[in-house]
């Protein structure tokens, strides 16, 4: 699969994520909160999807020669690195933007400030 089409894909998912029956917050802060939502609901399945091909990949790259053996290792490494740097960033930036802005990062909203009641 090419580039292309992996972006095509990618779009049209992402698409058909936001797409709901509510209509949809025309302000900045809203579409920000619901791409946070988004990334928030998927990152676990994407992680653990990463972790299971790269364990696919390492174990069949066990029954080929040296060389394809060592480039499917190096494969699943990245993969592996990948999930792991990814949920890392999911989980770092916004405490580490939390920190530079003065207020707290409430995950479960998806916003900034100290106001435990989520905005309807």
């Amino acid at each position: 699969m090419n580039i292309a089409r992996l972006a095509f894909l990618s779009f049209l998912i992402l698409s058909f994520a936001f797409a709901g029956s509510t209509p949809p917050d025309t302000s900045l802060e809203g579409a920000l909160q619901g791409f946070c939502t988004l990334l928030y609901g998927i990152v676990g399945q994407l992680a653990f999807v990463m972790v299971v091909l790269s364990s696919i990949v390492f174990t069949a790259g066990q029954f080929f020669g040296a060389e394809a053996r060592a480039r499917m290792s190096v494969w699943a490494n990245s993969m592996l690195i990948g999930a792991i740097t990814g949920i890392l960033m999911v989980i770092l930036v916004p405490w580490f933007l939390g920190m530079l802005i003065g207020t707290e990062f409430n995950a479960g909203c998806c916003t900034f400030g100290t106001d435990t009641a989520c905005p309807p």
